[in-house]
């Protein structure tokens, strides 16, 4: 230090007759390191009448100094000499040791989850062979959670609130920020020229900096604290986040102090209840999509379903006049999303015993079942989605199973089908091919007498009824189209023979009128 004096005494105030009487290293209460130093120097004039002096010296590059601040003695007020770094550690622990006090008794005032609710009966054979994912999405204590979160919310905000405000005051007052910027403040902008209204603004700025920075310092576990607390609220009851998030959203709207250390706490806790949110909506979405079978079975309707709408209702119940919907919303239509998704998997799954378009039509008629009772806007697309999915999968299932019950017949017509259209044979000579003759057509239509049709329609319905799941409100609708799809089979057979064997006066055993009275007969006997 002794080398650095002479330097800066032959430097800088050699000149101008002054000599340094002390000179100390100084720092500011950011802690951070500085490229150069900066020294404060006491001076004195050599001649009378003596001056006394304080100079703020900051080192250039090559070793040289300059003088930056001066300040007359008699000026001078108080030189604290103050070492931030060591209250900081001790009143970090002791916070520290507070928070864990207070945030332990807080968690154990959470309200505990109940117990799952009944798993889902709508498909017996499917609960009995897949893993279960319908586990309550309302627990017992859900009434419980609406009126005990908030108070546990406000207590939070409250008792933070107190303590941070009362830490910035002693902190501003004990460090002396505000004066030490204010003197900065003016000698900026005196030597600047700033206007006030701009060099205002930066020294509110400034202020704000160094408050900021050593309040971090002192509530450096408070973070650590409020994500355990969230943590821990959701985790006994995971529906809870959607409770904590409106109320934060609800906050979020009301006007802060930006000069308040507890802006940004509060905006801490808020992030933190997002990510609990989104962790929340991502799992279970993954729930949703996932479906696992460990044996061979019928699937039915799957339990993701009624998961889905208990997660609407609650979800409505608890944003009912909350003014931010944008975050639902979007939840909404990615767990409608993950529900279709799972269907696809369910259906294409190699252990299902039903076949891959009735799991979809089936569900799919569920889901639009479900949105259409919920009525929520945004999901409204989905719903008509799920409807033309529903129609689409009922029509692929109709069309796969309606050729068994004249199945001879069904082949003997498509080979003529493709001989006209693949071979270009003309359909009036179609007769006079052996495989297409007059004589093995009747013989292919003796095959089918109205008393085998009727059977083999009844065996159809059965084999319907057992596809589908019990009591199934879609029973008599994929019975209607399969007999609205028989129609136009008859219809068709009798355009070909008209076409291909005109004036054989052959026909087939039944009608249009006999297909309608056992499809009606049967439906009336189930």
């Amino acid at each position: 230090m002794s080398a650095i004096r002479k330097i800066i005494q032959r430097q800088l105030f050699q000149k101008d007759d002054e000599r340094i009487q002390a000179i100390v290293n100084v720092s500011k209460l950011d802690g951070k390191k500085k490229k150069h130093q900066t020294l404060l120097c006491l001076a004195v004039t050599i001649e009378h009448p003596i001056a006394v002096r304080l100079y703020f010296v900051k080192g250039e590059k090559d070793d040289t100094f300059k003088k930056k601040d001066r300040f007359n003695l008699r000026e001078v007020r108080e030189i604290d000499g103050i070492n931030p770094k060591k209250y900081i550690d001790s009143t970090n622990m002791l916070y520290k040791r507070l928070f864990d006090n207070f945030f332990d008794t807080l968690i154990s005032k959470v309200p505990k989850a109940g117990g799952l609710e009944k798993k889902s009966k709508t498909s017996d054979s499917a609960n009995t062979s897949m893993r279960s994912d319908n586990q309550s999405f309302m627990s017992a204590s859900s009434e419980v959670d609406i009126e005990v979160l908030p108070q546990l919310i406000e207590t939070v905000l409250a008792e933070l609130s107190a303590v941070i405000d009362a830490e910035q005051k002693f902190v501003v007052r004990f460090f002396h920020i505000n004066s030490e910027l204010l003197a900065q403040f003016e000698t900026t902008s005196t030597g600047s020229g700033d206007s006030s209204s701009l060099g205002g603004r930066n020294m509110e700025k400034h202020m704000n900096d160094q408050v900021r920075h050593v309040m971090g310092a002192l509530f450096e576990s408070l973070n650590i604290h409020l994500d355990s607390f969230c943590r821990a609220v959701c985790r006994n009851n995971p529906s809870n986040v959607l409770l904590l998030f409106v109320i934060m959203s609800k906050k979020v709207l009301l006007p802060q102090d930006p000069s308040s250390y507890f802006s940004i706490t509060f905006g801490s806790l808020v992030v933190l209840i997002k990510r609990q949110f989104d962790t929340f909506i991502n799992m279970e979405c993954a729930q949703y999509s996932e479906v696992r079978i460990v044996k061979k079975t019928r699937i039915g309707i799957l339990p993701s379903i009624a998961r889905f709408a208990s997660f609407v209702r609650r979800a409505e119940s608890i944003f009912e006049n909350a003014e931010r919907r944008t975050d639902l919303e979007k939840a909404y239509y990615n767990l409608c999303r993950a529900v279709c998704d799972g269907i696809q998997k369910a259906a294409a799954n190699p252990y299902s015993k039903s076949p891959s378009s009735v799991v979809k039509f089936e569900n799919f008629h569920e889901l639009y079942l479900t949105l259409s009772e919920l009525k929520i806007q945004c999901l409204d697309q989905q719903r008509k989605d799920a409807k033309a999915l529903k129609e689409e999968h009922i029509d692929a299932y109709v069309k796969e199973f309606m050729g068994r019950p004249l199945k001879e017949i069904q082949t003997f017509f498509d080979n003529v089908n493709n001989a006209i259209e693949l071979r270009g044979i003309r359909p009036d000579e179609i007769s006079y091919q052996q495989q297409f003759s007059r004589i093995e057509l009747k013989k292919v239509i003796s095959q089918h007498p109205g008393k085998e049709v009727k059977k083999g329609l009844e065996q159809l319905y059965k084999k319907i009824e057992k596809n589908l799941v019990p009591n199934s409100s879609l029973l008599q609708v994929v019975w209607r189209d399969m007999q609205e799809q028989f129609i136009k089979q008859i219809s068709e057979y009798n355009r070909v023979i008209s076409t291909c064997y005109p004036g054989s006066k052959i026909e087939l055993d039944v009608c249009t009128d006999n297909v309608l009275q056992f499809f009606s007969e049967i439906a009336q006997q189930h």
